[in-house]
């Protein structure tokens, strides 16, 4: 495994906003001096995402792209990427809010000692009255389901892989980053948190605001909570 960082982007249906993204997270983030690749997951997309995913990779250097066959969910993807990664270190970047150059220096600074830096957000820049109350409420519902110490448990993630490797994880949808946490925080991982906003989504929607994303978040919060008490009665 190579010393630098891999940034897994997972990618549906992204065609308006996925070369934009990435030119601008290699302008900022390849700057750092550090051995760097990018994985598009292209994740079942029925738009030209896998297409313009190919350029990306034929056209501006360290690009790899990993196709799903059909839609498997953030969460699927997330941990494809994770699988192809070559480096010691993994981000997680989504499309509409590429990782920048001084995010990373301050997650990469936070390592130091740690195992997983999170990012945590003051507020939620672009999100409706509703749906910045549904965030809220789904961070407290993990948080106390889960008695996660953190402020925040939807956002950017940065592991070590050889820690992520570690950890048994099943989720497909966008509960994957709180299944990282819960049982990450339960096996006794050092857990680091660093202030980092998210910027307005200028093109599409989130994903998190449709209704069948949200009842499988649900449904799959249900299944974490039993397998995490499960463990918890086997000690």
């Amino acid at each position: 495994m190579a010393s630098g960082l891999t940034v897994v982007v997972p990618a549906f249906n992204e065609e308006a906003s996925l070369r934009e993204a990435i030119t601008i997270l290699l302008a900022s983030v390849g700057g750092l001096g550090i051995p760097l690749e990018v994985v598009i997951v292209d994740d079942g997309s029925t738009d030209g995402t896998g297409e313009i995913a190919e350029n990306l990779a034929h056209d501006v250097g360290p690009v790899r792209v990993v196709h799903h066959g059909v839609n498997q969910g953030w969460g699927e993807a997330v941990r494809t990427g994770i699988a192809n990664a070559k480096h010691e270190f993994i981000v997680l970047s989504p499309v509409d809010n590429p990782v920048t150059g001084p995010q990373m220096v301050t997650f990469l600074e936070a390592l130091s000692g740690a195992d997983i830096v999170i990012g945590y957000r003051l507020g939620r820049a672009g999100y409706s009255p509703w749906l910045a109350l549904a965030s809220r409420c789904y961070y407290f519902l993990v948080k106390y389901a889960f008695d996660l110490p953190f402020r925040d448990v939807n956002w950017l993630h940065v592991y070590l892989k050889t820690v992520i490797e570690t950890i048994p994880l099943r989720l497909s949808g966008i509960v994957f980053p709180a299944e990282v946490l819960a049982k990450a925080h339960r096996r006794g991982y050092k857990i680091v948190e660093v202030h980092s906003e998210m910027r307005a989504r200028t093109v599409g929607r989130p994903t998190v605001s449709r209704p069948r994303v949200i009842a499988k978040a649900m449904a799959d919060l249900a299944r974490l909570w039993l397998e995490v008490r499960r463990e918890a009665r086997r000690g």
